[in-house]
């Protein structure tokens, strides 16, 4: 479209009235008109239509385009907030459409994370090549540009992820990336034995029982294996792994010295402990970076990772911690709902029954917990009163040293991960 008919097709949105202008959007033959024309637009900071037809526009489109331009003219616009006073309602509206579309997955976390102004580079992002989102928004006489989403080998095609190993920790995993931004047939996962197999190929994802094959065909791959095997895992697979890998691990206790002296110098590598609740995208993650992992590497395993619960960024230091507080918290847990129904079937009613109210007490006291951010000590003060049942039977449990009891379980368990840590140290020197 040349710059007259372009005029003529904005004279006829500025000419045509209100109501009307929303079921123009629908007229067939006008779809790549409007294309061309607001990303000319948005490139020149020409916004002459208003922002909520625009909106409307785009809304539309997303339902219709995963076309490159389509994808750099939407990320110019969530960038041009200084002409633009709908950002939250891009943010909040676009992003459950665009994740139905097959957009490449740095774009979507580009145009996700993205906040500030438009001429402003994103936080983190090294100017070069290889940045993820975007070259420079001006041209050389001075005046703004649309951003490009740049075109390297490693972004042509969608993030590939690969699972060696294929228990909970893995399934519960894979669960969670599918309910983002990963496809199906973009996950691979490999196994000595064919016995977990099926539920993942339930899940569309594709089975072997070669690691190299899952290395090589991936982007990213999780090590999710026992830690006795990490060392005899990572050697087998350590010619194939290239600085372009992101290696996860998500043995317990294997640290990233380890994992770093058993692979290639300057992998890609991060140490995660997920948690079995993962398995119903209620899980509690924490990772930590190697030396050779950037920022740019945990905010794209944290953005695939989101779906899976709750997910966070912390020291090496903490994670033998967390093993203990989440990754055995779990069955802490378990024991204590197994009590409390016992104390109920003791006092007669059916087992079935009083496991079932147990289940539904924990899940509503957690999420109240979770929801509030209340203390723990708070919300239990709210539920007691003076001289009545929640106080004595307190009284019983702080007799029983429950409270000591939990702190030592934690710190029995956070001590058994820094002992399997430094098992898995001295495998990896050993050889």
């Amino acid at each position: 479209m040349d710059p007259k008919e372009q005029q003529e097709l904005l004279e006829r949105i500025q000419d045509t009235d209100e109501e009307e202008k929303y079921p123009l959007l629908f007229t067939f033959d006008f779809q790549e008109d409007m294309e061309e024309v607001f990303h000319n637009m948005a490139a020149e900071e020409d916004l002459r239509v208003n922002a909520m037809f625009l909106g409307r526009w785009v809304d539309s489109q997303l339902h219709l385009t995963t076309s490159k331009k389509f994808v750099s003219t939407c990320i110019c616009l969530v960038k041009n907030v200084e002409y633009l006073n709908w950002t939250s309602y891009i943010r909040k509206t676009w992003l459950s459409n665009i994740r139905k579309q097959n957009w490449d997955i740095r774009d979507r976390i580009a145009f996700r994370n993205y906040q500030g102004p438009w001429h402003e580079e994103i936080p983190g992002l090294k100017e070069s090549e290889e940045r993820p989102a975007f070259q420079s928004s001006t041209q050389k006489d001075g005046r703004s540009r649309l951003p490009q989403v740049i075109t390297n080998p490693s972004m042509d095609m969608p993030l590939r992820v690969g699972f060696i190993g294929a228990g909970n920790m893995a399934y519960g995993i894979a669960k969670g990336i599918l309910s983002g931004d990963v496809l199906p047939v973009n996950v691979k996962v490999s196994a000595p034995s064919p016995r977990n197999f099926g539920r993942f190929e339930d899940l569309g994802i594709s089975v072997t029982h070669f690691n190299s094959d899952v290395v090589s065909g991936s982007d990213l791959v999780f090590v999710a294996v026992k830690p006795h095997l990490v060392p005899e895992i990572l050697r087998e697979i350590s010619q194939l792994v290239t600085q372009k890998h992101i290696i996860v691990s998500v043995a317990a206790g294997v640290t990233l010295a380890t994992l770093e002296l058993l692979l290639p110098k300057d992998s890609v590598i991060l140490r995660l402990m997920p948690n079995l609740p993962c398995l119903l995208l209620e899980g509690a993650l924490l990772f930590s970076r190697g030396s050779s992992a950037k920022p740019e590497d945990a905010a794209l395993l944290s953005s695939l990772l989101q779906h899976c619960g709750l997910v966070e960024e912390g020291p090496e230091a903490w994670i033998d911690v967390h093993t203990g507080l989440s990754g055995s918290g779990v069955a802490f847990v378990y024991l204590f709902a197994e009590a409390l129904a016992e104390g109920a079937v003791k006092m007669g009613m059916p087992s079935s029954l009083a496991h079932s109210i147990a289940a539904q007490t924990i899940v509503g006291a957690g999420k109240l917990l979770r929801d509030t951010g209340k203390h723990p000590a708070q919300l239990r003060s709210d539920v007691c009163t003076p001289g009545g049942t929640t106080i004595y039977g307190l009284h019983a449990l702080e007799q029983g040293g429950l409270r000591a009891a939990t702190m030592s379980a934690v710190e029995s368990a956070t001590e058994r991960a820094r002992e399997l840590g430094q098992k898995s140290a001295g495998d990896g020197n050993s050889n």
